[in-house]
Formats: C-alpha cells, sequence, structure tokens
C-alpha cells in the first residue's frame, strides 16, 4: 500500500487494533528490541533511530518502530515526535501544546530519513494539527519550502555536473574524545595529527567568566516557566573555548553545514546545520564530483545568512574566538559577512579580506576546526559590554517593540505600552536604528522590558547588572535570552502570556496577549526594588 492510499484510508482503519499491529510488527521488534537500549547516552538512540529509518521498505515498518518505542522508550518516543504522528494519523487536530515544533521537528526528520516524499505527504496531512499547535505558521511553510529546495537541488547537480554522489548523513551528538590545552598551547591542538577520530579541545581561559543569577523581581518567574526552565540554564562559570577538529570534511555547493566522514560513514555538525536544509530533512548530502581541496581551516557556523540575531550571538562569538586566540589558519564561510559583521571585524582589529566565501564553491578539508557556541557567547558578550558607546537619545528605562514583526503579534501591545509610557518608558523600534544607536540605546539603559525577538539580543552591549523583563508567548518558550542574560550578568525576569489565536493560517498570524495586571504588579516590584537598591548604595557611599 502507498503512503497516499494509507493516508486517505478513514479514520477508523487508519490505526489498525493493537493486536493486528503487533502481530504484523513482530519481525521488526524482534530486530529492534535486540538493539534498542533505553538506558543509551541520549546521542547514541538517536542516531540509532535515524540509522534503523533508513533502512525501512515500507511505510508500516515506520509506524511500528514508534509503536516498539511507546513500549519500550515512552520519553523518548514523546521527544521525537510519536503522540503527534498518533494524533496526525487519528486526524485529532487538538490542540498539542508541549514543546510541538521541536519534536515535530525531530518527527518530521526522522519521518525524511526514512522517505522523503513520504514525509511530504505526512506534512499535508499534519496541516490541520500545525494550525492549531504550532507557534508560527511560517514553519510550515519554511518545511515544504526545504522539501522543494531539495528536489531543485538535485536537478541543478544533474545539470551542472552529470555526475554527484549522494549519500546518507547521520547527526554527531556525542562520541567524541576530550582533550584540554592551556591557552599557551592552544597551537598544539591546530598541529596535532588527530586521525580519524572527533577531538574535541576544550582551550583554557586565562581567567574563568562568571556567571551569576540574578532574579530582577522578588515575586519570581511563572510557576510554568520556572519548572521548564531552570534544568535548561547553564550557571556554571565560562571556562575554556571549545573547538571540534574534524576529519575529511565536505562543504557542499548548497549551504548544507559541514559533512565529515568516520570510518566510512557521513555525519554532520549540528551548530553549523540550518535546520530547514536539504541534508537535515533527508539524511542525505549530495557533493559534486568536483571540489576544491583545503588542508586546514576554521569554519564560521552555517546558519541564518541576514538574520541579526544569528549574526550576532552565532556567527560574531565564533570569529571573536578565531580574533581571541590568535589563530592564523583560512577562515572559512557560507555566504559573504553581512554588514554588522563587517563592522565587528572591525572593532576586533581583524581583516576580512583573506575569509574564503564558498557559497558557489565545493570545498574538502582534511582538518576543520568547527567553533563549539557553549562557552562563547559570556565571552563575546564580555567585549561588547567593554566598547565604548555614544549618548543615547533615550532614557535608562526602554521597552523593545514588536509592532512591525510578521509573526509572535502581541494582540494587546498598545495598552502595553500606554502603560509603560506613564512609568518613564520610552518604546523603541530596534530595526529604525544603525548598529552604533542600538549599542546606545542598551548601553544607556538600567532596565528593558521586551517581548522575545531579536531585537532583545541588544542586552549584549547593556552594562552587566541592568533589568530585564522578557515577556514570552506560553506556546513559544525560548531560554536563550535567559541564559543570555545570565551570561551578561544582567538581572532577569519573564512574565508568560497567553495564546488567543486559537488556529493559525497565512493570513492570520497566531497572536498572544500579556496579562496587564500582573505585568503592572510586578512591574511596580521591579521598580521598588531598583528604587530601594539605589537608596542602599547612597547610604553606602555616605559612609
Amino acid at each position: 500500500m502507498s503512503f497516499v492510499d494509507y493516508l486517505s484510508m478513514s479514520e477508523a482503519a487508519l490505526i489498525p487494533e493493537p493486536e493486528d499491529i503487533r502481530m504484523h510488527a513482530k519481525p521488526l521488534k524482534q530486530r529492534l528490541c535486540a538493539d534498542w537500549l533505553p538506558s543509551s547516552r541520549p546521542w547514541e538512540k538517536h542516531i540509532h533511530a535515524y540509522r534503523t529509518v533508513q533502512c525501512f521498505t515500507s511505510i508500516d515498518q515506520f509506524y511500528q518502530f514508534f509503536h516498539h518505542l511507546y513500549d519500550v522508550d515512552i520519553a523518548f518516543y514523546r521527544d521525537y515526535g510519536g503522540e503527534i504522528l498518533t494524533q496526525v494519523l487519528e486526524a485529532k487536530n487538538q490542540h498539542y501544546s508541549d514543546s510541538f515544533d521541536q519534536r515535530y521537528l525531530r518527527l518530521f526528520h526522522l519521518f525524511s530519513n526514512y522517505d522523503l516524499d513520504a514525509a511530504h505527504e505526512f506534512h499535508v496531512k499534519a496541516k490541520k494539527l500545525f494550525h492549531c499547535s504550532s507557534n508560527s505558521f511560517v514553519r510550515y511553510e519554511r518545511i515544504f519550502s526545504a522539501l522543494k529546495n531539495a528536489a531543485g537541488i538535485i536537478r541543478t547537480y544533474q545539470h551542472q555536473d552529470g555526475e554527484h554522489v549522494q549519500v546518507s548523513v547521520l547527526p554527531m551528538l556525542g562520541g567524541w574524545k576530550v582533550k584540554r590545552y592551556p591557552l599557551q598551547q592552544k597551537d598544539q591542538f591546530i598541529a596535532a595529527d588527530h586521525g580519524a577520530e572527533i577531538t574535541l579541545a576544550k582551550i583554557e581561559l586565562e581567567h574563568a567568566l562568571e556567571r551569576k543569577i540574578k532574579p530582577l523581581t522578588s515575586l519570581g518567574d511563572c510557576e510554568i516557566a520556572e519548572s521548564r526552565w531552570l534544568s535548561r540554564l547553564n550557571a556554571n562559570s565560562a571556562t575554556c573555548i571549545g573547538c571540534y577538529s574534524l576529519p575529511n570534511a565536505r562543504i557542499s555547493k548548497m549551504p548544507t553545514g559541514i559533512a565529515f566522514n568516520i570510518d566510512g560513514e557521513w555525519r554532520y555538525l549540528n551548530p553549523s546545520a540550518d535546520m530547514y536544509h536539504y541534508f537535515r530533512m533527508s539524511g542525505k548530502a549530495v557533493f559534486s564530483s568536483t571540489s576544491r581541496k583545503i588542508k586546514q581551516a576554521y569554519v564560521l557556523p552555517r546558519t541564518g545568512e541576514g538574520n541579526y540575531y544569528c549574526s550576532l550571538l552565532n556567527r560574531l562569538p565564533a570569529l571573536y574566538a578565531y580574533h581571541y586566540l590568535g589563530l592564523r589558519l583560512p577562515i572559512v564561510s557560507a555566504y559573504k559577512l553581512s554588514k554588522i559583521e563587517k563592522i565587528f571585524a572591525e572593532k576586533m582589529g581583524m581583516s576580512v579580506d583573506h575569509i574564503e566565501v564558498d557559497e558557489k564553491g565545493e570545498l574538502e578539508i582534511e582538518k576543520a576546526i568547527v567553533p563549539t557556541m557553549a562557552d562563547l557567547k559570556i565571552l563575546f558578550a564580555r567585549f561588547c559590554m567593554s566598547l565604548s558607546k555614544s549618548n543615547s537619545q533615550f532614557g535608562t528605562r526602554i521597552y523593545i517593540s514588536r509592532r512591525n514583526a510578521p509573526d509572535r503579534v502581541m494582540a494587546n501591545e498598545d495598552e502595553l505600552e500606554k502603560l509603560l509610557e506613564k512609568y518613564g518608558f520610552d518604546i523603541v523600534a530596534m530595526e529604525k536604528y544603525q548598529l552604533d544607536e542600538q549599542m546606545a540605546i542598551t548601553g544607556n539603559a538600567e532596565l528593558i522590558v521586551a517581548p522575545h525577538g531579536a531585537g532583545l539580543a541588544n542586552m549584549i552591549f547593556a552594562k552587566p547588572g541592568t533589568g530585564i523583563y522578557e515577556l514570552v508567548p506560553e506556546y513559544y518558550m525560548q531560554s536563550s535570552f535567559r541564559q543570555l542574560a545570565h551570561d551578561c550578568g544582567h538581572k532577569y525576569s519573564m512574565q508568560l502570556g497567553k495564546r488567543i489565536t486559537s488556529v493559525a493560517n497565512e493570513s492570520q498570524p497566531i497572536s498572544w496577549a500579556i496579562d496587564i495586571d500582573k505585568f503592572k504588579i510586578a512591574l511596580e516590584d521591579i521598580l521598588n526594588n531598583s528604587a530601594n537598591d539605589a537608596s542602599g548604595s547612597s547610604h553606602t557611599q555616605q559612609r
């Protein structure tokens, strides 16, 4: 039975009876039972799942696999979208709010590793559930775009090169050797021959960078946010810069990130791959019959071309690490440096002339050096906070508006802004200002209130101890700015807002609203705490 036929069956027939699926799946389940260990490390189970689905020969086997996971590893089943799969097949289309977007992508990547066409049909079937549960319908269209690009990439290779090779690619989530180097011995890592092994070098910083958890309000975060976010927060001091050494790396013509070969098996590196590119979807990479070879190179993150957040908090920290370590390797970038990246390179005293751009070529790198993001942001944040800033036209209390944003629309933002103006806040749309002006605005601020969005990345220019109050839609709980605030040494708290659009579509983006009464109580507590801190500081100075 084809996948299209399978999905066109009646709802009653979509999910076989438990006895039928157990009997039909028995040979497959016997094989899986022999190999699948729920106690394995997460990255081992992740790679095992990718390998397994790439061997399937029918759509039934894919569903049997998830049925088996339900029996033996319910945590993995849920994390990889098993409940979403069931809802789609049963056509329930009920609101599914628990990390829907992340789990759907994990499910879809696995589905695509089985068969790209089948994944396409499933995505069509999932449209209503996506409307009910996703934080943005834009992501639904992005996945469709990625699927279309996949077919276009294949056609491009066939037309231009005549010859190409398509190989399966597995994610790399662990299994590397770790070696530590004092900062003065970083050249030993660069010069070392690690053979065909993945090596993660931890190059020690001269001084540890301390992270301090500083709540902004004595009321505490929302209980929902607190319980889910605490486990995601890295509160440890930063002591080193991490760099992978990847053998036999291949950077394909389309910007798919970095694939590298270990014992004849291709892997890709998550931090340097855009989630919507072809090989993340299909589990396969396409290599040209011709390529240019490089002995060794430092590779910048290959995500978010033209995206302000990705430039400021991914690519620039990696570029700063290169500068901080005093490396002399060739630098490879997937695309030309953006205006902000060039400005910061100048501030670092770096020349960008020697950065190679491989947007049209294909590279083979015998040894690729790729920085990890774990502690680069805190290092880069300290650099940004040390930069001189000009005077700001705004005061010390600012609200960063998302009025012009295409998604995550705050329905009652007008009401919120009017309230904030009464408390002496300036309303700022960051996209209207040049980089130096944005640096001045946040560098002069003492309290920043903002909905979750790229504009909040500018807290990296604020003075340590600046108050950050983030407003977050409950369906889009991201801990990135919470972590950044702690990296910068800011005082941070947040408030969740309720989703008010029940279903998203192309003409009506998902909207949400903040509880104004709760916000006012929290704001007054924040301002009172700030006044008490200032009063205490004044008394201390007088003594």
